[in-house]
C-alpha cells in the first residue's frame, strides 16, 4: 500500500528486526518518522520532505535497511537523530537525491546517480554509477571496517579526488 504520513504528524516503526512493505513512501512538511531496526521495502518512490525528522529508536548496533525500486529524495533540512555510523543505509534502484544541508550518518547504494544539492553534508560512504555533488556540498569517507567486513577483508585506504578546471563552467567536470 502507499504511506503518506501528513504534515507535523508522527510515525512509529518500531518492531525490532522488523520488515515493512510499501508501495510508495512519503512524509509531509515537519513530520517525524521513528525507525526501529530492520528492512523497509518500498516498491516505488521514497520522499521525505523538508524538514523532516528520521529518528531511530532501535537497540544500538542494529540496522535500518531501506530498499526502493524507485528514486529516493531526501529534501530541504531533513533531520537524522540517533543514528550511528553504518546503521543507516539507503539501497535504490534508481537515484539518490540529497538536498538537505543537514548531516546525516549513513551508507548509500544507488544504481545510478547519488546528487548532493547545495549545503547538503554526509558522513558515511557511497556506491553508484555517477556521484553529482553539488554547491558547498559535503562529503565524508566513514566506513573502513564497514566496508572491510562487508567486503571480506578488503582494504581501502583513502581515497584522492583531483581535477583541474576553470573557475566558471557550464559543463561537467570530469573528475
Amino acid at each position: 500500500a502507499n504511506f503518506k504520513l501528513g504534515q507535523e504528524a508522527t510515525a512509529r516503526f518500531t518492531t525490532a528486526n522488523g520488515r515493512y512493505l510499501f508501495k510508495n513512501f512519503s512524509t509531509g512538511y515537519k513530520s517525524v518518522l521513528e525507525l526501529g531496526s530492520g528492512d523497509y521495502w518500498v516498491d516505488g518512490n521514497l520522499l521525505l520532505d523538508n524538514e523532516v525528522k528520521v529518528r531511530f529508536v532501535g537497540v544500538a548496533g542494529q540496522q535500518v535497511r531501506i530498499f526502493v525500486s524507485g528514486k529516493i529524495t531526501v529534501n530541504w533540512s531533513a533531520i537524522f537523530e540517533n543514528f550511528t555510523d553504518g546503521q543507516l543505509i539507503f539501497y535504490s534502484k534508481g537515484d539518490i537525491v540529497f538536498d538537505s544541508r543537514l548531516p546525516v550518518k549513513a551508507m548509500l547504494y544507488a544504481a545510478n546517480k547519488v546528487t548532493f544539492d547545495y549545503t547538503a553534508k554526509l558522513s558515511g560512504s557511497i556506491s553508484a554509477k555517477e556521484i553529482q555533488v553539488g554547491q558547498e556540498a559535503e562529503i565524508s569517507y566513514i566506513g573502513k571496517d564497514l566496508v572491510d567486513s562487508a567486503c571480506g577483508g578488503a582494504s581501502i585506504h583513502h581515497y584522492r579526488l583531483s581535477f583541474s578546471s576553470p573557475l566558471l563552467s557550464c559543463q561537467a567536470i570530469p573528475v
